[in-house]
């Protein structure tokens, strides 16, 4: 198996190419395909939800961790789990905010094929967070273990 931080890396690699790609099929498929022929409908409607809800979840998950918020798997000295908050909720609020903004760009701009891209990240996130719950129960220990038992992973009272 490959050491911690090649697997991060690889994996943040992986899911910016993924990422990417989406948004540009995103944005290429609304100008190219859809030209002129764009209406908001329904479909534009939920994106906008899922995007502002995406937004706020994202947000309110920076801010509760203030300055200990990375795009690196770290845990500096003095560092203290946080379960307060959105993280009250569920363990990775961020990933779910990023996953309901990113859909949302897709389907606010009616882009099928674009949001079928972006759940290609979903699995991604899914081993991103499998390694920073390595690293955290490695931290954390008996305290993580309790948090990961009373808490969902990435979806409220669901997973």
């Amino acid at each position: 198996m490959l050491g911690m931080e090649k697997a991060e890396m690889y994996n943040i690699v992986l899911m910016t190419v993924v990422w990417l790609s989406a948004m540009v099929l995103t944005v290429w498929d609304f100008i190219v395909l859809q030209s002129l022929s764009y209406r908001f409908g329904a479909i534009s409607l939920i994106g906008l939800v899922c995007f502002t809800v995406g937004v706020a979840i994202r947000l309110a998950a920076r801010r509760t961790l203030r300055g200990r918020f990375a795009h690196r798997l770290t845990k500096a000295e003095g560092h203290t789990l946080v379960k307060y908050g959105v993280y009250s909720y569920v363990r990775h609020p961020a990933y779910l905010g990023s996953n309901f903004l990113d859909s949302g760009i897709a389907l606010l701009l009616n882009s099928l094929l674009g949001f079928l891209l972006m759940q290609l990240l979903v699995p991604l996130l899914l081993y991103r967070i499998r390694i920073e719950e390595r690293i955290l129960m490695k931290e954390f220990g008996d305290e993580y273990s309790e948090y990961v038992r009373t808490t969902k992973k990435l979806i409220p009272f669901v997973y």
